[in-house]
C-alpha cells in the first residue's frame, strides 16, 4: 500500500507545512510566556510590572485562542505525518521499523537537550516517547484509532480536572470507575457494534458529567493569585545589582554557597525570586540545574497527563488519515469541520476563559469547570484550523503568506528549536527576563517568528532541508545525505534517504 493512496495531491501535504508553520506561531507565543517570565505564574493573569497595562486583556487572549489549541493541533500533525510515513513505507515493514525507532531516539536527545539548555517545557522528548507507542497501533482499524483517541482525550480531560480540583482519594474512585465501564463495554462491544458503541458514548458521557458535577472542589484560587502578584511587584521594584528574600539580602552576582542556602531554606516567594535572578542574571550552572529540575518534574506529569492525552491525539489524526480525509473528495467535510469546529470552539474557549478568570476571583465551585471547557475546546478549535487550512490550499489566495508558513513548516525541527535558541538569548544572555510585559512578549514571539520564517524561506531556496531535520536524517539512515543543490521538493513517492521525508510531524 503506498502512500499516495492517503492523499491525491502535493498540495494537501504542502498544506499540512502551511499548517504546521502556523503551529509553531501559535505554540511560540504561548512559550515566550514561559520563557521571559518565572514558570509560577507565567500563565496567569499577574502583572510582571508595576506599570504593566492590559494584563488581563492579555491573558484572556492567549488563554482563549492559544492556549492549549496549538499544541493539540502540533499533536494531531504528528499523528497524521506518522501515518503517511508508514504508508510509504509499507512494502518494506522490517525497513521502517528500525528507521522509525531511531527516528524517535534522535528525536528524544533533541528533546533532552532542548529541554536542558534552552526551554524546559519540552514536547520533542514526550512525541519521542508517545510515538513509540502510536508505533504499535499502526495497524489498528480506522474506527478502532479513532475511538480510542477520543476516549483517551475525554479521559484525560476528567483525570485533569479531578487531580487538580478534588481530593486525590475522589480522582481515583471516579477514574475507576470510568475504567470499569469502558472495559465493560470494550468486552461486549462485538455483539452488537452498532448498538453498543452508541450505548458507549452516552454512558460515558454521562459519567464524565456526573463526575464533573458532584465533584468536591477544594482550590481557593483568589487567594493564591493575590500572593503570586505581592511576589511579581517585590520583583519589579527589586534594585537590579539585589536579590531580597525572607532569609537575606544578597549583592550580585551570588556565589554556590548563598544559591544553596536560598534553595534550601527559603519559602516558595524565594524560590521565584531566585528563578528571575538565575534566568536574567545568571550563573549558568544554575539556569542549566533548575531546567534539568523543571524537567525531571514534567516527565512525572508527562506519565500521568500530557503522554495519554498526547497518544490521544496522535491516534485520532493518525485515524482520519488512514481513512482518507486528505483527499479532495471531502472537501465538503472540510468545510463543515472547518464552520463547526471553529464555530463551537471558539464560543466554547472564550466561556471557559470567562469562566476561569471569574475563578480566580471567586470562590465558586462551579466556575472551576471552565478548566473542562477549556480542555474541550482546543481539540474543536484544532480540528477546525486543521480543516480551514486545507480549504486554503486549495485556492491561490494570499500565495505569499502560504508559501512563508510552508517554509517555516518544512523546517519545523530547526524552528522549533531555533525559537528557543533566540528568546533563551534575548531573556538570559541580555537580561530581558522579567522585564517586558505580555502584550510587548507577544509583539516579541510574533518578530522572531516572521524573522526565522523568511530565514527558512530563504535557506530553502538553496538547501533541500533544515540544518536540524538534515541531521535528523543523516542519523535515521547512518549516513551522509545530500543537503545543498537539490531541489525544495515536497514529501513524493517511494520514501528513502534522499527524499524530504524527515520533518518533525
Amino acid at each position: 500500500m503506498s502512500g499516495t493512496q492517503l492523499t491525491d495531491s502535493q498540495d494537501r501535504l504542502q498544506s499540512l507545512d502551511t499548517l504546521r508553520g502556523f503551529a509553531l506561531l501559535g505554540i511560540l507565543l504561548v512559550n515566550a510566556l514561559q520563557m521571559f517570565i518565572p514558570a509560577e505564574y507565567a500563565n496567569l493573569p499577574v502583572a510582571v510590572l508595576d506599570s504593566e497595562a492590559g494584563v488581563w486583556s492579555a491573558w484572556f487572549v492567549l488563554h482563549s485562542l492559544f492556549d492549549l489549541k496549538f499544541l493539540a493541533l502540533f499533536s494531531m500533525l504528528f499523528g497524521a505525518g506518522f501515518m503517511l510515513h508508514w504508508y510509504r513505507h509499507s512494502l518494506q515493514p522490517s525497513s521502517f521499523r528500525w528507521l522509525y525507532w531511531r527516528r524517535l531516539l534522535l528525536l528524544a536527545l533533541f528533546g533532552i537537550g532542548h529541554a536542558l539548555w534552552l526551554y524546559s517545557f519540552d514536547v520533542l522528548f514526550l512525541y519521542a516517547v508517545c510515538g513509540g507507542t502510536l508505533y504499535l497501533c499502526r495497524n489498528w482499524s480506522v474506527v478502532t484509532m479513532i475511538t480510542t483517541g477520543t476516549t483517551l482525550f475525554m479521559l484525560t480531560v476528567l483525570e485533569l480536572y479531578l487531580l487538580e480540583y478534588t481530593s486525590t482519594i475522589y480522582a481515583l474512585q471516579s477514574l475507576a470507575c470510568v475504567a470499569v465501564l469502558i472495559g465493560s463495554i470494550w468486552l461486549v462491544r462485538k455483539r452488537r457494534p452498532l448498538v453498543f458503541s452508541s450505548v458507549a458514548m452516552a454512558a460515558l458521557a454521562a459519567v464524565l458529567m456526573i463526575q464533573f458535577w458532584l465533584a468536591p472542589v477544594i482550590t481557593e484560587p483568589g487567594s493564591e493569585l493575590v500572593e503570586l502578584q505581592q511576589v511579581a511587584n517585590q520583583l519589579s521594584a527589586m534594585p537590579d545589582q539585589q536579590l531580597q528574600t525572607s532569609i537575606a539580602d544578597y549583592r550580585l552576582p551570588l556565589n554556590r554557597d548563598q544559591i544553596e542556602q536560598i534553595r534550601q531554606q527559603g519559602d516558595s516567594a524565594d524560590q521565584i525570586k531566585l528563578e528571575q535572578t538565575a534566568y536574567r542574571a545568571g550563573p549558568q550552572w544554575l539556569r542549566n540545574q533548575l531546567r534539568a529540575d523543571t524537567f525531571t518534574d514534567l516527565i512525572i506529569v508527562f506519565l500521568f497527563y500530557f503522554s495519554w492525552r498526547t497518544l490521544g491525539l496522535f491516534l485520532l489524526a493518525a485515524g482520519l488519515v488512514k481513512w482518507g480525509i486528505l483527499k479532495a473528495q471531502h472537501a465538503d467535510l472540510w468545510r463543515t469541520t472547518a464552520k463547526l469546529g471553529l464555530g463551537f470552539g471558539l464560543p466554547l474557549s472564550l466561556l471557559a476563559t470567562g469562566m476561569s478568570a471569574a475563578h480566580y476571583l471567586n470562590d465558586l465551585p462551579w466556575l472551576s469547570f471552565g478548566r473542562v471547557l477549556h480542555e474541550l475546546s482546543s481539540i474543536f478549535i484544532a480540528t477546525g484550523i486543521a480543516a480551514g487550512f486545507l480549504l486554503w490550499g486549495q485556492g491561490e489566495r494570499l500565495d505569499r503568506l502560504k508559501t512563508l508558513l510552508a517554509s517555516a513548516g518544512r523546517m519545523a525541527l530547526s524552528n522549533y528549536i531555533g525559537q528557543s535558541l533566540v528568546m533563551m538569548i534575548l531573556a538570559n544572555q541580555l537580561g530581558w527576563f522579567g522585564q517586558l510585559s505580555r502584550w510587548n512578549l507577544m509583539l516579541l514571539a510574533l518578530s522572531v517568528f516572521v524573522l526565522l520564517a523568511l530565514l527558512s524561506n530563504l535557506w530553502l531556496n538553496y538547501y533541500r532541508i533544515g540544518p536540524l531535520e538534515w541531521l535528523w536524517r543523516c542519523g535515521t539512515y547512518r549516513q551522509w545525505v545530500p543537503l545543498r543543490n537539490a531541489p525544495a521538493t515536497v514529501i513524493k513517492g517511494p520514501s528513502g534517504a534522499g527524499t524530504d521525508t524527515n520533518r518533525l510531524v
